[in-house]
């Protein structure tokens, strides 16, 4: 088996597009291995624990090509969702490549600390010693591919630019790749693609490329990282399940037209105020479906409740700004960017959990919900604390005997202790 697993490694390091149907043919081939020759890693739901943890990982470098580590909170609904496709792959039997490991985040703090996990569920992959955040899908084989692309080369080599890539964007260096252009592409790799122009000589510049548009180049290549963090979204973003992770990644606020998806109209609009302002890369533009994501638009007190409007949203800070009916989008931006326009808080989901969202609810309705709430913690005192409001019948004298009363009741409770523990030695 160990002889396999050398024979996948050399495999990916000639940028194999799928590891695990060579592994499948290889299998065939020699007759040799079983079920149970297979990594323990496999085929089951690793826990991991803050005492299990490094011994887990370091134990099965060499037979466990890609982890895929799982923050979950017990409460957490995304999470017991999540649970079954997990097992699934778990379950594979032909399986040779990911491994599913889970770490209850509230109980090892600090595996999940070290990992800087904010939400639930939150996945992680280890690859080759290094960690990746997964920013895609949670579906089986959303999961699995992503998986497999960790294990491929980060440059490929390509002819005409305008031929590479599957997706809308891709990044091509203009000759062979420079130290630099290695470091960024293996950085980024799990994000989008990465080629290189072949017979160029050394790269001078990293382009992006992008279906319908125009080229975006940067020869600094001290600046490639920046470059690729900040313009690797289409020049318009569609918000969904699978992009909105991406879209807020970027580290910018985004600029929302939500509107409904057959509007084309205002999409073509949309499209055209990006293409003016995406050599500034100060915001990400984006539609998103105000029918289909409803529930998530209702978080924003501000907006108009199905209609089309345009607004900024902070994620980071949790704050956002609605633009107002006939004004300007450029003279809008210009506003949030100076401090002039209204700023109201995204509230919805910001707690963790039923207690958090108790306390989204107190600072949402403030000051009137102290009238619910300071009533109600006296009455708590009330029940389970009620001694201190009691008067004794009689004043001080009264409380004196009872203080005497209870302090020979401690005596005799005391004396009684010891006859049993005497009792008890005698016996034995």
């Amino acid at each position: 088996m160990r002889q396999l697993t050398m024979m996948s490694a050399a495999a990916t390091k000639k940028g194999t597009m799928n590891l695990v149907p060579q592994l499948f043919s290889i299998l065939l081939l020699v007759g040799a291995a079983s079920a149970d020759e297979r990594s323990p890693f496999f085929s089951q739901i690793n826990v991991l624990t803050t005492k299990n943890f490094n011994a887990i990982m370091k134990n099965s470098e060499d037979t466990v090509p890609v982890w895929l580590l799982d923050f979950y909170a017990p409460w957490c609904g995304h999470c017991k969702k999540l649970a079954p496709v997990l097992e699934t792959i778990a379950a594979d039997e032909e399986n040779n490549l990911i491994a599913v490991g889970t770490i209850d985040a509230t109980a090892h703090r600090s595996i999940a600390d070290k990992y800087n996990v904010k939400g639930f569920p939150t996945i992680y992959w280890r690859y080759k010693g290094e960690d990746f955040l997964h920013k895609g899908g949670r579906t089986k084989d959303a999961l699995v591919n992503y998986g497999m692309r960790l294990t491929e080369e980060a440059i490929t080599d390509v002819g005409k630019v305008v031929h590479f890539g599957s997706s809308s964007v891709a990044y091509v260096f203009d000759g062979t790749e420079s130290e630099a252009g290695l470091k960024v592409s293996e950085k980024y790799k799990m994000d989008t693609s990465f080629g290189r122009v072949v017979g160029g000589g050394a790269a001078t510049k990293l382009c992006k490329v992008e279906v319908g548009e125009e080229p975006l180049c940067e020869v600094e290549s001290s600046k490639w990282d920046a470059f690729v963090k900040k313009t690797n979204l289409p020049t318009l973003v569609q918000i969904n399940g699978d992009t909105f992770g991406k879209a807020v990644g970027v580290g910018l606020p985004l600029v929302i037209a939500a509107i409904k998806n057959d509007n084309s109209e205002e999409s073509e609009r949309m499209l055209e105020i990006a293409r003016e302002n995406k050599s500034e890369a100060k915001f990400v533009f984006a539609t998103i479906d105000r029918i289909a994501f409803g529930s998530w638009l209702d978080g924003f007190d501000d907006l108009q409740k199905g209609e089309d409007q345009y607004f900024v949203f902070d994620n980071d800070r949790k704050k956002y700004w609605v633009m107002e009916g006939g004004k300007d989008i450029k003279e809008f931006l210009e506003e949030v960017q100076g401090g002039k326009a209204k700023e109201s808080s995204y509230s919805k989901g910001g707690g963790q959990g039923g207690f958090g969202e108790l306390i989204d609810l107190f600072k949402k309705y403030l000051p009137w919900s102290c009238l619910v709430f300071v009533p109600f913690l006296m009455l708590i005192w009330v029940i389970f604390f009620d001694e201190p409001f009691q008067v004794e019948e009689g004043g001080d004298e009264a409380k004196d005997a009872k203080k005497d009363k209870g302090g020979a009741e401690g005596k005799g409770e005391g004396k009684g202790d010891e006859a049993a523990k005497a009792e008890t030695k005698k016996e034995k």
